[in-house]
């Protein structure tokens, strides 16, 4: 099959001249890197008014640089959406999904901690103020829904972006709009992979007493990836991408090379 410029899907194909290793490293390093780059700039922009632009352009140089990486994922739910997307398809999807999860977590709780070393306020995970358990797993897993459809339909090999471009801005864009909506009722994560680096440097820092709600996070953020992939699969795919367009690409042979005779 075709290597697709910029398909978030197609980084099974990196690296694979150097050994699956050399892959699961590249993967796992981009992931750890740019989540503690993430976090780092999340806590550290916690109290200004411009935290929502910072959080912009922290995922738009993020999703930009890791995209033909690690796919840009950076968030444990598009990863597992990636893999539910990729089954049967894409080998060793799982242990992709796992590298890049663990990476993630990792990376973010250290990014948080450096945060708190440099004396940077670390903010904690709900309550918020006048929000109930389920407005906040509604609003985590409404906007993880809009994310991971939007994820869906630009890693859709049917119908590829030409370039990281796209997906490099309209990532941020929902990651953007959901900071302001939804902000001042769930602190706008969207992000199982956030919300554990938050409580697991929380537990290094000052006790384990953010647990209780971590779970709160997980549930809405995995519930709007599955929902996305099963939305995306039965219902939008021959939208975006006509059934037709699937099979060909399923079935398109491999380029074979003119022999040297004929060139």
């Amino acid at each position: 099959k075709r290597q697709v410029h910029g398909n978030l899907l197609e980084i099974n194909k990196v690296n694979t001249m150097a050994g699956g290793g050399t892959r699961y490293f590249s993967i796992a390093f981009a992931e750890f890197l740019f989540m503690f780059l993430i976090l780092f700039v999340i806590h550290s922009t916690s109290q200004s008014p411009q935290g929502p632009f910072a959080l912009f352009a922290v995922f738009l140089i993020s999703v930009f640089v890791t995209a033909n990486i690690s796919g840009g994922q950076l968030n444990s739910a598009v990863s597992l959406l990636c893999w539910l997307n990729t089954r049967g398809v894409k080998e060793n999807g799982g242990a992709v999904f796992l590298i890049s999860a663990i990476s993630q977590i990792l990376g973010g709780t250290l990014g948080v901690l450096s945060a708190h070393w440099l004396d940077l306020p670390i903010t904690n995970l709900l309550p918020f103020p006048k929000t109930t358990v389920g407005v906040a797993i509604f609003v985590e897993a409404l906007f993880t829904f809009l994310l991971c459809i939007i994820v869906s339909h630009l890693t859709d090999p049917a119908n590829p972006p030409k370039n990281t471009i796209i997906p490099s801005l309209l990532v941020p864009a929902v990651i953007f709009s959901q900071a302001i909506a939804i902000g001042r009722l769930t602190g706008g994560l969207i992000n199982p992979s956030i919300a554990l680096a938050t409580v697991f440097a929380n537990a290094i820092l000052s006790g384990t007493e953010h647990f209780h709600n971590v779970w709160i996070y997980l549930v809405g953020a995995f519930l709007g990836a599955i929902l996305a992939h099963f939305v995306y699969t039965y219902f939008l795919k021959s939208v975006f991408a006509p059934a037709t367009r699937h099979k060909e690409l399923e079935e398109e042979p491999e380029p074979v090379a003119a022999p040297a005779a004929a060139q």
